[in-house]
């Protein structure tokens, strides 16, 4: 059967049935197209059963994944989710983009998110957002401070985002003695499939994360890969969106500027700061401002990646607090 068989007990995701397990593969007459037996956890049927042939070439599945992640079709279709950029055919750049582009609306991905210094808003809106290596070549008078000293990622030409919901855990890390001093900016979803993105399932500077080269990160599989189970925690466990990545440190990194076009809207922790920079820079339009305490809190998961996660069921956060 060409390997298919090996799909029994891989996870799968639905746009419309969630997510759910191969049960079995049963062989047809055409070896390259079997059926694929699929239970999904929460539909009432006991099992559905699916032509592979059905499922790739009408898209039903927004990707079908295995237990870790990554995708299952043969590896002569790699060529389909190639790295964008100039030197890449633009027929194979076309077909990453929409596969990119597919994912994310079949997962309702509509937001980016990057928070940043309140003192370095000004300078995003008149420059965009631009890389550490750029920003480093400044003049020292007009360089903004860098949230991570060191950047253990190893990317300092690249920017960070997360996707939907912020890092919490860094960012209450840089935020935690006054949050009002910092500012979180949405941004457009279209940045995965139109600007050069490499995409992490979790921190980009941990070890796991850089024993997969970049130019694997930035295929379609990897952004897909964000919204698998991990080894040791089931997405389903965790009760969260479906535009959540799995791991709250999940990342985006984007390897070259991004326009203020795509900053869609800017959130202040507390009304007073909000006009207080508004009334500072009357001299231009920014994007729509808004105070929304929600993008400064923990994820509501957070007791799942508690270090002491056994001790978490009997607490909850209090006010804004982020219990880590």
């Amino acid at each position: 059967m060409n390997g298919w068989g090996d799909l029994e007990g891989r996870r799968v995701t639905n746009v419309k049935l969630g997510d759910g397990v191969v049960v079995r593969v049963e062989p047809t007459e055409d070896p390259q197209n079997p059926y694929v037996l699929i239970h999904f956890a929460d539909d009432h049927e006991a099992e559905r059963r699916f032509r592979l042939n059905t499922l790739r070439n009408k898209q039903f599945f927004d990707i079908l994944v295995s237990e870790d992640g990554s995708k299952v079709e043969d590896a002569a279709n790699e060529e389909h989710q190639a790295v964008g950029g100039a030197d890449v055919p633009a027929k194979v750049r076309e077909k990453r983009e929409s596969t990119i582009r597919r994912i994310g609306q079949a997962r309702g991905i509509r937001t980016l998110i990057h928070f940043t210094r309140y003192g370095s808003l000004r300078s995003i809106l008149d420059n965009g957002l631009l890389d550490r290596r750029t920003l480093e070549g400044w003049p020292e008078t007009t360089r903004p401070g860098f949230n991570d000293d060191k950047r253990l990622d190893g990317y300092p030409e690249a920017i960070c985002l997360s996707i939907s919901f912020p890092n919490y855990r860094m960012f209450y890390k840089y935020s935690n003695e006054n949050r009002a001093e910092w500012v979180v900016l949405l941004l457009d979803s279209s940045i995965l499939w139109k600007l050069n993105c490499a995409f992490f399932d979790e921190n980009a500077a941990c070890t796991t994360a850089k024993a997969l080269p970049l130019a694997h990160r930035k295929k379609a599989t990897a952004l897909n890969r964000m919204f698998a189970s991990g080894q040791t925690t089931r997405r389903t466990d965790l009760n969260i969106p479906r535009n959540y990545p799995t791991h709250p440190e999940a990342e985006v990194l984007v390897f070259e500027s991004i326009p203020t076009a795509y900053i869609d809207q800017v959130c202040f922790y507390t009304e007073a700061a909000r006009r207080k920079w508004i009334d500072n820079n009357a001299d231009i339009t920014p994007p729509t401002t808004c105070v929304n305490r929600r993008y400064f809190r923990p994820r509501k998961d957070w007791h799942a990646w508690s270090p002491n996660r056994e001790d978490t069921h009997s607490y909850s956060p209090p006010g804004e607090e982020i219990p880590f």
